[in-house]
């Protein structure tokens, strides 16, 4: 008996041993196997006399190289290997087992192309541009370096989704060192509706992650396709789940832009009976599937005894900004209420610095999710609460006393039945669209 417990015991060290060793042996396979795919595939390399070689412009002169000359990495300085035909882009690529620090993603030939087109687009519009310029203090090499108007750009053209926690360190990399990125979203979007004058699109976290706002405080979002060599501009970026987004999208030529990119849009209001039955769309759904005493909204508005389906019509209201936060407007607008103004008697004071901090308890305690936007530099929480006050003003519940102090004028109806839900509805939308 002891004999076949020491048998079976061995066995089963050496069923450990060889499942360590097979995911150590993947892991290993993984960082030194590369494919032609891989990011170590570039458009620059140095050649036998130390000059740097630029294939973008290499049509005429590509021809003139041979796959047989050396080149070498201007960055790890081992040799790659120059890759032509008929179908494929020039590019030169290290050997299968090199380990090129300078780079560690995926870059096809979609990706290669955008970035030869987006080199071509900022030369011929006499801008002094690099292509795969190593950055050595903060071992960087961007995609593009441009240079205007004593203003350095690093552009990335990300097709591929890369951790959002890579590319905010990226981004910090180059404005450490005084050089402000520019990363443009490599593909297309699709749209899975539309409804008036938008489209309905489904964006992830990474595509968020290149939103920006314009001097018209519209969040918005710019791709590039090589295929069609067009721009794409979804403008009015309007959240109305995690993932789903209304927004307006503009395609322009890339001859026709200039860089930096500097435009405004005309603003564009929600349809209200949209944004209506969305919100009650969410709300059912979060009422299914939501883990009731561990989600902290559900949980508020039980404790506060009122219902999800009976909330006042003013909380859910679409704002500007309201794009950088990852929860509902619901959510966040019913935390303000109810910690910040719920008992507010009329005439009393709200403060929006009060609601801020309010905001940002909320926050700390997860109840409310911002979303990852590494190219927006400010936070815009003071600014969503203040155009959510402005909202609450023209609908007649504040007074503007002066900016971010407001005076309770008549305090929010309570739903009692479906009935009055309508009601209240149709009495905010008439209010709403007045004008």
């Amino acid at each position: 008996m002891l004999i076949l417990f020491c048998v079976f015991f061995l066995k089963l060290k050496m069923i450990k041993l060889i499942a360590v060793f097979s995911r150590t042996f993947n892991r290993i396979h993984r960082i030194v196997v590369r494919k032609d795919g891989d990011k170590l595939n570039m458009l620059t390399a140095l050649n036998e006399t130390g000059e740097l070689v630029n294939l973008i412009f290499s049509q005429e002169k590509g021809a003139s190289l041979k796959k047989d000359q050396p080149f070498f990495c201007p960055h790890c300085k081992e040799k790659v290997v120059l890759k032509k035909g008929n179908v494929k882009i020039p590019h030169f690529s290290h050997l299968p087992f090199a380990n090129c620090g300078s780079t560690s993603e995926p870059e096809s030939a979609f990706h290669l192309q955008g970035k030869i087109d987006l080199f071509k687009w900022l030369h011929y519009k006499g801008l002094t541009v690099e292509v795969e310029k190593y950055l050595p203090k903060i071992q960087q090499r961007p995609d593009l370096l441009v240079w205007k108007k004593r203003k350095i750009y690093a552009i990335e053209y990300q097709c591929s989704s890369i951790p959002l926690e890579d590319m905010i360190k990226r981004s910090r990399c180059y404005t450490s060192v005084g050089i402000e990125p520019f990363w443009i979203f490599g593909g297309t979007f699709d749209i899975k509706g539309n409804y008036h004058l938008m489209n309905i699109y489904k964006l992830n976290d990474f595509h968020w992650a290149f939103t920006q706002f314009n001097r018209d405080d519209q969040i918005h979002l710019f791709s590039y396709d090589p295929n069609t060599k067009n721009f794409s501009l979804l403008s009015h970026l309007t959240p109305v789940t995690v993932t789903k987004v209304l927004a307006s999208q503009t395609t322009l030529p890339l001859s026709k832009l200039d860089f930096p990119f500097n435009f405004s849009t005309n603003y564009i209001n929600i349809d209200f009976h949209f944004w209506l039955n969305e919100k009650r769309k969410w709300v059912q759904k979060k009422m299914i599937y939501a883990k009731n005493l561990k989600d902290p909204f559900l949980n508020a508005i039980y404790y506060n005894n009122h219902s999800p389906l009976l909330l006042p019509p003013q909380i859910g209201i679409p704002v500007n900004f309201m794009g950088i936060c990852k929860s509902h407007p619901i959510e966040w607008q019913y935390y303000l209420w109810t910690d910040g103004f719920i008992h507010t008697k009329i005439g009393e004071m709200i403060f929006l610095s009060n609601l801020e901090r309010i905001f940002h308890k909320r926050i700390q305690r997860k109840h409310i999710k911002m979303r990852q936007l590494p190219l927006i530099k400010h936070d815009f929480i003071r600014q969503m609460i203040y155009h959510y006050l402005k909202k609450l003003t023209y609908l007649g519940h504040l007074f503007e006393i002066q900016k971010g102090q407001f005076q309770m004028n008549k305090s929010f109806s309570i739903p009692n039945n479906i009935e009055d839900m309508i009601k209240f509805e149709k009495e905010m939308e008439k209010k709403l669209y007045s004008e």
